[in-house]
Parts: structure tokens; sequence; C-alpha cells
């Protein structure tokens, strides 16, 4: 297993030309949320909207399973948490200087800790802990 380095809920980093938002971590797994650019976010934006309209939202929640940020360096860009568990870095990464909202940040855990959310069991264990500390 690799060492993590430093890493804290929320903290935004980039890795191999894409950006991405830490959510936990454990002894063999990370767990991130893809942070979709400007023009990725609109689009999907747009294809949740389409599948709402379709009633196939909830059908495919896991595809459509984001949060909206408002953070402002980020734009109104959207959180992508599908897919969320991958092997520790130990380089190749480059933490940003962008700290999210409060409100950002509450909306994420609340999203991983809904009844029925598409994330791995371990993900929600170490959300729960963090609202233990906090």
């Amino acid at each position: 297993m690799l060492p993590a380095p430093n890493m804290n809920f929320g903290d935004v980093y980039s890795h191999l030309g894409k950006e991405y938002v830490f959510l936990a971590k454990t002894k063999d797994s990370w767990f991130v949320g893809h942070l979709l650019n400007e023009r990725r976010s609109k689009y999907y934006n747009k294809l949740l909207l389409g599948a709402v309209r379709r009633n196939k939202g909830e059908e495919n929640k896991a595809v459509y399973f984001h949060v909206d940020l408002e953070t402002k360096e980020l734009g109104g860009r959207v959180l992508h948490l599908r897919s969320s568990e991958r092997e520790p870095l130990s380089g190749g990464f480059e933490k940003n200087e962008v700290v999210l909202l409060e409100k950002d940040l509450l909306n994420i855990k609340k999203a991983i800790l809904e009844e029925g959310a598409p994330v791995p069991p371990a993900l929600v264990e170490e959300i729960e802990k963090l609202n233990e500390i906090n």
C-alpha cells in the first residue's frame, strides 16, 4: 500500500489533468469526488434535467449522483460522486488552494449519508466518523 499524503475531507486536488475533492481514506482506499469542468458540468446538468423529465432520475441515481457546488472559485461546477473509491496516491497530484464553502461541505456529507446513496459502505462509515468529531 502506498503512503497517503496529508489530505482532509473537502480538499481539492488535481491528478493527471482532472480535479477531485478528497472525501475520506481507509487503509486500502481513497474516496474522492470527480470535479467536472465547466463545460462538462453544464452538459451533465442538461442530461440530468432530461432524465428527470423522463422520470428516470431516481431510476439512474448512481449515474446522476452529484452535488452542485456553490464555492465561488468553482463557478457552479458539479462534484460527481459515482465511482468514488480509488487506490491511494503517493504522488503525481497537486493540492489546490480552493477552499470549499461550509455549505458545500455539508451538502456533500448529506448526499453521502442519504439513505440509499450509491456509495461504498466504507465511505458512509468514514463520513459518519467525521460527523461525530464535528
